[in-house]
């Protein structure tokens, strides 16, 4: 169970990660 749990959170957070890292970009680029 924990090693389950362990592995949801991981994607969860890769999940929540990858579109926040998409927004920082561009916010970047706009700067720029």
């Amino acid at each position: 169970m924990v090693e389950i749990d362990h592995v949801w959170f991981h994607r969860v957070s890769d999940a929540l990660c990858f579109p926040l890292v998409l927004i920082i970009n561009f916010s970047l680029f706009q700067y720029l």
